[in-house]
């Protein structure tokens, strides 16, 4: 019976370091990601297919030429999907899921695919 409590203490502090770094962890994850309380909101309408960047700081316009402002960034480890058939002037209509960039990026610089 002694060793059954002592198994029931020891799981017991074992949960409890476990989820405490976790725990303490969660605001700093928060902070680092840039969360805040005001969440910004996916496309109304959804992309159907998905992209990638084949390299990094890739330009997000606002428009399909390179004429128009650069609204954001790109990169490789970036989740991004791409309006399927929305090509123009060797642009793709995208959205970084990462960064919650809606714009076009050069085709010459993605990897894209509808589902």
């Amino acid at each position: 019976m002694k060793s059954v409590k002592r198994l029931i203490r020891i799981g017991a502090a074992a949960a409890t370091l476990t989820v405490l770094p976790l725990v303490a962890l969660a605001p700093e994850a928060a902070a680092s990601t840039g969360a805040t309380g005001a969440r910004q909101a996916a496309p109304a309408d959804e992309p159907s297919g998905g992209a990638v960047f084949v390299g990094d700081g890739v330009r997000i316009r606002s428009c399909p030429s390179t004429g128009c402002g650069v609204k954001g960034l790109g990169y490789r480890s970036h989740f991004v999907g791409w309006y399927c058939g929305e090509v123009q002037n060797g642009f793709a209509h995208i959205y970084d899921f990462t960064t919650k960039v809606d714009g076009w990026a050069a085709t010459q610089y993605l990897s894209y695919y509808c589902d």
